[in-house]
């Protein structure tokens, strides 16, 4: 059993272990950038994020397909993944229009349109889920990932996480 993500205090432990990494705000590193490139071509999706979430926000590691450093953690699809109670396992959205956690998101209703989203959890050591990799679409993907799809964005993620 792992400990409530939604725990006020398992959150400051959160937020404390992913402050140690120092890694918030950190310059562009290229070992993401080919992560996050690599991601996004093998997916298909035209969006590829390394996305740590903050205390208020969502920050982009590493993000491809879009020109945007940070979201409000409240508009967050990562922030979902983060509070999810399974410690592991990709959350995938198929048609965000249809999922009403998200069909009045601004980021689904405006741009970028979102539509499809996939994230695996980027998993500490410690067991703490700090944020995501995700691979992100325009156009709904009604067949969501493939087991061995979903295993590779969860692969994506560990790698992701030992670059930390």
């Amino acid at each position: 059993t792992i400990a409530d993500p939604n725990d006020t205090a398992c959150e400051l432990q959160r937020l404390m272990t992913l402050k140690s990494y120092n890694i918030v705000d950190s310059d562009v590193d290229v070992e993401f950038e080919e992560l996050t490139r690599e991601a996004q071509a093998e997916f298909g999706c035209p969006i590829a994020v390394v996305s740590l979430v903050d205390l208020g926000r969502q920050w982009f590691k590493s993000i491809q397909g879009l020109d945007a450093k940070e979201t409000p953690r409240c508009l967050a699809f990562c922030a979902h993944v983060v509070k999810r109670k399974e410690e592991h396992g990709v959350m995938v959205v198929k048609d965000a229009t249809k999922d009403p956690r998200f069909a009045s998101n601004p980021l689904v209703v405006g741009g970028p349109k979102i539509r499809f989203y996939a994230g695996a959890p980027l998993v500490s050591p410690e067991g703490d889920r700090l944020g995501s990799f995700c691979v992100i679409d325009s156009v709904p993907h009604p067949e969501g990932l493939s087991p061995g799809e979903k295993e590779r964005l969860e692969c994506f993620a560990q790698e992701a996480v030992l670059h930390m």
